[in-house]
């Protein structure tokens, strides 16, 4: 159709030769509209509903290959029709170009903390950090969560419980994670009968919607489950 796809090679050589992994890329063919990602209604809604925090952390788990990504570009796109809203992002690496955003890639010369040190001196409403992988990125976005940012970003986690767990395992304390985190999205993605679909799972940390949440699961018009984590 005369667009563009891009190609991602990550070769690992193995003792029988090198293991290859391809990557493609389609912009065209990737929705970034949250009602085009086939979450169910009442998961849409709570996203939303989360959306309009105007600080804490908000994280989106799952496999590699969950989707991710994807539902983390199509929150910020919503973010960023909100005019007012000054969002910087640090990804790597970046995969889409969004309007009213601005876009930082990470390289040798510039990493995850290196960025967030940076961004907290620009005064933003909302930090996308695309991935956290280590501790010093782990306690800066908690930090920045803590400080009146809204910090949206992933981690690999298969559920809700796993990304606290993660966060210690980090090295970020029990107390500040209870603190900053508010919303967990665990998402995977299934194919049947030749269709992807996506199953997604919520969980408000420490909130006031829990309650709601809570009295909804009951009367069996949500599917997401409530999670208690112990201290």
């Amino acid at each position: 159709g005369g667009g563009s796809v891009e190609f991602r090679l990550s070769a690992l050589p193995t003792l029988y030769g090198p293991s290859i992994v391809l990557r493609v890329l389609d912009r065209e063919r990737v929705s970034l509209q949250l009602e085009s990602l086939g979450f169910e209604e009442n998961i849409l809604n709570e996203l939303r509903l989360a959306l309009t925090l105007s600080f804490g952390m908000i994280v989106v788990a799952g496999k590699t290959g969950s989707g991710k990504t994807t539902t983390l570009y199509a929150c910020i796109r919503e973010l960023a029709k909100l005019r007012d809203k000054k969002i910087l992002s640090v990804e790597d690496p970046v995969e889409f170009a969004l309007s009213g955003v601005q876009q930082v890639n990470v390289n040798e010369n510039l990493s995850f903390p290196m960025a967030l040190r940076s961004f907290l001196r620009h005064d933003p409403d909302v930090i996308f950090v695309g991935e956290i992988r280590d501790r010093e990125t782990a306690r800066l976005a908690i930090q920045a969560a803590l400080t009146g940012h809204l910090v949206l970003t992933s981690l690999h986690t298969k559920s809700p419980t796993e990304v606290i767990t993660r966060l210690i395992d980090l090295g970020v304390e029990k107390y500040l994670i209870d603190s900053a985190l508010k919303f967990v999205l665990s998402q995977e993605i299934f194919t049947q009968n030749n269709e992807r679909t996506i199953r997604g799972e919520i969980y408000w940390h420490k909130n006031e919607n829990q309650k709601k949440m809570k009295s909804n699961k009951e009367n069996g018009t949500q599917n997401e489950r409530l999670l208690n984590v112990a201290h």
